[in-house]
């Protein structure tokens, strides 16, 4: 398993645009657009207009999609990268029955697949159930004049649908020996208006759209339909349910509430979804992004793979989101509980851990400008308090959504494959405005002295003059680096504190370049930072390369020598070049940290070339926003780089050959 899981990685890395099948470990697309359209063919290629109902065969190698305002039905061959083909719908004849290929299909809204390779079709528009054989490739209609429907379920120890009509307040059931339609549930004064649907072991699980309440059925209602049967009982209470589906022996939701998909029952949970505006734990979120977003109204698509445990597939009626996603429940609150089982600390966040570190715990400390390190952005204490007080929401759970936290369970996820015993710890250091080559210097030392640290990544991302210009605002130390700000020390004009030595041949060879002007008395203004790197010549990059790498070279001086644990290992210091897609000058970025650390001996991870290979993998590859390295896909890719490449430098103790501590 490790070793093939370590291929495809690589495959994914090397292999060209267009070789490569969706995304594995992420909320990804299995087929489709966001431009509605009616087209076969690859994955990426393939359009639907507005799919609503899914269903899987029993092997779970083909998916059905009720393609609804294409009128057709559609399939989804997912060993075959995806692929999509038309299986219904495009016949010229609305008859009752003969072969497939020329059934006509009205607004086919929910899809059921049965054994013995059938279907079952309901189309809205003219309220039928059809069936289809696809074994034999014909078709009958079951039933005329049957609805409005919104879900459906299956019963085989019954041979039975069960359907929901929450509009006429029913809850009928369609035997599939007879073909008859009997009404379990009428204007049920317990279970007033059956929405959502789903059957395991036998029993049906219910919502009602008015309380959003389930209900578990052990067995149909009597003869009188508006009678409480004795069998059924409240398990759960949702918010805004519109479908269900049980995985395993855990009964899960899509919801129009706050939260978009939940664990109901038999321990309610919400489930942190990974999309391209973050983690979706909360729609209070302010930078939430509804890609998993029912609006309340509609029936969706909503199942579970039966390959892969807890992958869902879903399907939504809703403007630009004319495609089919799947995302994976990585059980991502419970694996924050894990590493507290005593429960003490169980609201631990990015910035909260513990200071004695537990044992066997491998802790790593990301520092960097905060907009590579989050998405969205971390707000500051004021801010947060602020949201919090208005929305009743802990603050702390806006500030999920990051690479470290995704890295972090990464590493323990591969750590438990390999049967490693060391457990991984991400901390992040960095806020809104907080350059690396400076404050560092402050604040790291102590956090790794506090918490323990092994490892320390330092982020050099596109830098802005602010990182350089420090040194003609505040007050150099005793090894050369600008120290803290100095109120008095800053009302001086600014030609009493230019430093000596290469600042000051810096700035006279800007001056000469007109790179750098007089904002006031107090303050100078350079260019912006590529500028300097494109105009300013070799003495001004070189000039640059030594102002910014000595904070970086004392930072790992200082660690060299700072009290960690009584086992006595000194922490490293590493440093990670992460790319903006969105910078026009990346390759002088590059260049210029490469040097940084290659004249200051400091060890370097540049992700920039992977980082494009691998964004050119993940779907959409033309979606440049969803690539920011801010933004929750950017992230993602991050995570899934330094999985590989951290174990393979000898950074962690996890991999063939890593130093252990």
């Amino acid at each position: 398993m490790k070793y093939l899981k370590r291929v495809l990685f690589l495959l994914i890395l090397t292999a060209p645009l267009g070789a490569v099948s969706p995304m594995n470990y992420y909320t990804n697309l299995v087929a489709g657009n966001d431009d509605a359209g009616y087209e076969d063919g690859a994955f990426d290629d393939a359009r639907f207009n507005q799919p609503t109902g899914l269903a899987f065969d029993d092997k779970g190698q083909r998916l059905f999609v009720a393609d609804s305002r294409n009128n057709r039905i559609r399939v989804i061959y997912l060993d075959e990268d995806n692929r999509v083909e038309t299986l219904a719908g495009s016949g010229p004849d609305n008859k009752d029955e003969g072969p497939l290929g020329r059934i006509s299909l009205s607004g086919p809204m929910l899809i059921l697949y049965l054994p013995g390779d059938h279907l079952v079709v309901y189309c809205v528009n003219d309220q039928s159930l059809k069936w289809i054989d696809l074994g034999t490739k014909t078709f009958h209609v079951l039933a005329k004049n049957v609805g409005p429907l919104w879900n459906m379920a299956y019963r085989a120890e019954d041979n039975a649908l069960y359907l929901t009509d929450p509009l006429n307040n029913r809850l009928d059931r369609f035997d599939l020996k007879t073909d008859k339609v009997t009404i379990a549930l009428q204007n049920n004064p317990v279970l007033t208006s059956p929405t959502a649907i789903c059957i395991h072991e036998g029993i049906l699980f219910v919502s009602d759209m008015k309380n959003s309440a389930v209900y578990r059925i052990d067995r149909a209602a009597g003869t009188d339909p508006s009678a409480a049967p004795s069998v059924m009982s409240q398990i759960a209470t949702g918010d805004g349910i519109e479908e269900m589906t049980f995985a395993g022996d855990q009964l899960y939701a899509l919801q129009a509430g706050e939260d978009p998909m939940v664990v109901l029952w038999p321990e309610p949970r919400s489930v942190g979804i990974p999309s391209m505006g973050g983690f979706l734990l909360s729609a209070k979120n302010p930078s939430y992004f509804p890609l998993i977003g029912p609006s309340g109204g509609s029936a969706m698509g909503f199942a579970v793979s039966p390959r892969e445990k807890d992958r869902f597939f879903i399907a939504q009626p809703r403007a630009h989101l004319n495609c089919v996603i799947s995302v994976k429940d990585d059980h991502y609150a419970e694996h924050w509980s894990a590493r507290d089982p005593a429960g003490v600390n169980r609201e631990l966040t990015d910035f909260d851990y513990p200071t004695q570190k537990p044992p066997k715990t491998f802790r790593i400390l990301i520092v960097g400008t905060s907009r590579v390190v989050t998405a969205p952005r971390v707000l500051s204490d004021e801010e947060l308090e602020k949201h919090a007080a208005v929305t009743n929401q802990d603050f702390r759970s806006l500030r999920l959504d990051t690479f470290a936290k995704r890295l972090e369970l990464l590493l323990n996820t591969e750590a438990a494959l390999e049967g490693v015993s060391e457990h991984f710890e991400v901390l992040v250091l960095g806020r809104p405005g907080l350059k690396l080559p400076f404050f560092v210097n402050e604040q790291v030392p102590p956090v790794v002295e506090k918490y323990d640290v092994d490892l320390v990544l330092g982020l050099l991302t596109p830098t802005f003059e602010e990182a350089f210009e420090d040194y003609f605002l505040r007050p150099l130390t005793s090894e050369g680096i600008p120290g803290p700000l100095d109120t008095e020390y800053l009302a001086k004009p600014w030609k009493e504190r230019v430093p000596s030595g290469v600042p000051a041949s810096f700035l006279k060879q800007c001056f000469d370049l007109h790179l750098v002007y007089e904002e006031n008395p107090q303050r100078l203004k350079f260019v912006f930072f590529q500028d300097l790197l494109n105009r300013g010549g070799s003495e001004v990059r070189n000039d640059l390369i030594t102002m910014l790498g000595k904070p970086l070279q004392v930072l790992d001086h200082r660690l060299r020598t700072v009290r960690v644990s009584p086992a006595g290992h000194a922490p490293r210091l590493k440093f990670l070049f992460v790319p903006d897609p969105d910078c026009d000058y990346v390759a002088h970025y590059r260049s210029f940290w490469s040097d940084v650390c290659t004249q200051n001996n400091l060890d370097l991870l540049d992700l920039s070339k992977p980082y494009e290979d691998l964004r050119y993998s993940y779907y959409p590859a033309t979606e440049a926003c969803c690539h920011q390295h801010f933004s929750a896909y950017g992230n993602e890719l991050i995570a899934q780089l330094l999985l590989h490449y951290l174990p393979q430098k000898g950074w962690i103790p996890l991999g063939p050959g890593a130093p252990s501590k």
